[in-house]
């Protein structure tokens, strides 16, 4: 079958192989997402899939459906995707995770360069009026934030991919709007990322930024108060307003936020500290703020 692939010299596997690396991946502005579920939400979330990769099982065959539901083979199809069976070989060669999954499909990344590209992809896909989706992942429990607010957050040189990926997965569960990635921040395509995310990368707009001169132009533009974490202070963050219209940025593991972006902050909060601890993981306390955020907002409701 001419989509069936065996070689390792095959130019096709060749390329997808270059994808586990981050240069070409920024090259080719491409990645790879494993598995039957985090590809149920891209396509939920009309992410732009190029291809889909399947470790050819004898006893499926050819057909689709013994691989994926078939409601995602019917939008596959729809969508036009180009499908590839690979031997175990080289689909094993692909995997980040030894969990057996059958499925791995290339995704094109999506540019968000500004708040109006941020507005119009809620906008497109319902996410800023009331969202609620029910399956095996939520347990039949149902989002309850009526909108999302025009918070957002900001990692600045964040390395750990499990705390990259949990806050990007907050974020979309907080309501929060966008994240914005500054420069020195580890990979958000990634693997690890990726699946820390557990699906919320296509549903959350990243905003890529190179200096903190765009991202304080950016804050400043849509009228935004910058919210920076920190020890010397004395406004704890359950005091603060925080329920719309903040950035709050979460800064590097060991060096905390930039100095260029701390010195701008409009404002300085903490999380109250007991025992012998000063700090608290990144993703830690970037989910207990955010829900301080949506709290307030139901208050106010």
């Amino acid at each position: 079958m001419s989509n069936y692939i065996e070689s390792p010299d095959n130019q096709r596997f060749k390329a997808w192989l270059k994808l586990l690396r981050h240069k070409y991946r920024e090259r080719q502005q491409e990645y790879l997402i494993e598995g039957s579920n985090i590809l149920r939400d891209a396509l939920g979330a009309n992410a732009e899939i190029k291809e889909l990769l399947i470790c050819y099982r004898d006893k499926n065959g050819y057909n689709l459906s013994s691989y994926v539901s078939p409601e995602m083979a019917e939008a596959l199809q729809e969508a036009g995707v180009k499908v590839f069976f690979l031997s175990e070989a080289l689909f094993d060669r692909l995997q980040d995770t030894e969990n057996g999954r059958d499925v791995i499909a290339v995704v094109k990344m999506q540019g968000f360069e500004n708040f109006d590209d941020v507005r119009a992809f809620h906008q497109k896909y319902n996410y800023l009026a009331g969202h609620c989706d029910t399956d095996e992942h939520t347990s039949g429990i149902c989002q309850d934030s009526n909108e999302r607010s025009r918070n957002i957050i900001v990692l600045d040189r964040l390395q750990d991919p499990g705390n990259i990926g949990t806050i990007i997965r907050t974020c979309d569960g907080a309501g929060f709007m966008a994240v914005i990635v500054m420069k020195g921040t580890a990979d958000i395509f990634s693997a690890k990322v990726i699946r820390s995310a557990a699906g919320s990368l296509f549903r959350i707009p990243i905003i890529r930024l190179d200096n903190s001169e765009k991202l304080l132009r950016l804050v400043r533009d849509n009228k935004l108060s910058l919210v920076a974490t920190g020890f010397d202070t004395d406004n704890y963050y359950f005091d603060e307003k925080l329920d719309s219209d903040i950035a709050l940025v979460i800064g590097n593991e060991g060096g905390g936020i930039s100095k260029e972006i701390f010195d701008a902050a409009d404002r300085i909060v903490k999380i109250p500290m007991c025992g012998e601890i000063d700090s608290l993981n990144a993703a830690v306390s970037a989910g207990i703020i955010m829900y301080e955020s949506m709290r307030q907002r139901k208050q106010a409701e």
